[in-house]
């Protein structure tokens, strides 16, 4: 059976791209390029970072004049969607086109959660929920191995004149260490207990060490950093969010726990 149609591409709409973006968007190009398929620009569609963005961008593709067939052909469309938004707006989008019933093959949105003393916490919880109900979904959670004196400072506890100027003991340091995989643990076990994909390790003391580690061993769409309230949080303080921002070219959502 020969077929003719058009596939279209939902891709995330940062500017400037991010390089999952800019790899998913050449790598469409070039398959469509080896079978024949000619590229139509205007199915290459940004969309924003949004359900409701990737739902129009969806509707407006689906609404374009189908391509022509020849004898014997059978017309086709597709819709390639590379962000878990996109992606969740495939299904309603499709409805009325006669393509809702056809199974779709989806790419998986891929999140890096940063998170320590606040790791579990509802606050995180329903952010990672919400980007699993967006779509196909892998968490990979890092958790900074925090020093002991810092971890205190970062809480609010009050630090004795020793512990601020020698630092932290080698022994607190260890009993910080198995606190922050006890959290780990627990973490990856509620998440996987919601049927989550959802695998982490522990990182760099420095939390913008431990993301570049993270990254430099696997690509992910999307930094998701769970920190204490502002006037607590160390990670705020030094304005990690928008220095990984800035430094890794990625989204990056912020979570604060309540006080």
């Amino acid at each position: 059976l020969r077929c003719q149609g058009r596939i279209a591409m939902l891709t995330g709409g940062r500017a400037p791209p991010t390089p999952t973006t800019t790899e998913r968007t050449a790598g469409y190009r070039r398959a469509l390029a080896e079978v024949g398929f000619e590229i139509d620009e205007r199915l290459v569609v940004a969309t924003a970072a949004s359900v409701e963005g990737g739902l129009q961008a969806a509707r407006a593709v689906l609404g374009l004049a189908p391509a022509p067939t020849g004898p014997g052909m059978r017309r086709r469309r597709a819709l390639f969607c590379t962000t878990g938004y996109s992606c969740a707006s495939r299904r309603p989008a499709a409805r009325g086109t006669g393509l809702a019933r056809n199974r779709g093959r989806w790419i998986v949105g891929k999140y890096l959660v940063v998170a320590n003393q606040t790791l579990g916490g509802e606050h995180l919880i329903e952010e990672v929920r919400r980007r699993a109900a967006a779509g196909p979904s892998a968490f990979y959670v890092v958790v900074p191995n925090t020093r002991a004196v810092d971890a205190a400072r970062a809480s609010g506890a009050p630090l004795a004149p020793a512990a601020v100027m020698s630092g932290s003991s080698e022994d607190e340091d260890h009993r910080a260490t198995l606190i922050a995989q006890s959290r780990l643990h627990q973490a990856l076990n509620r998440l996987r207990a919601e049927g989550l994909d959802a695998r982490g390790d522990l990182g760099d003391p420095e939390p913008l060490t431990a993301i570049g580690d993270a990254l430099a061993l696997e690509q992910f769409d999307e930094i998701i950093i769970s920190t204490l309230p502002i006037g607590i949080s160390r990670w705020l303080g030094m304005d990690l969010p928008s220095r990984a921002e800035r430094r890794f070219k990625l989204p990056v959502t912020t979570v604060t726990a309540h006080p």
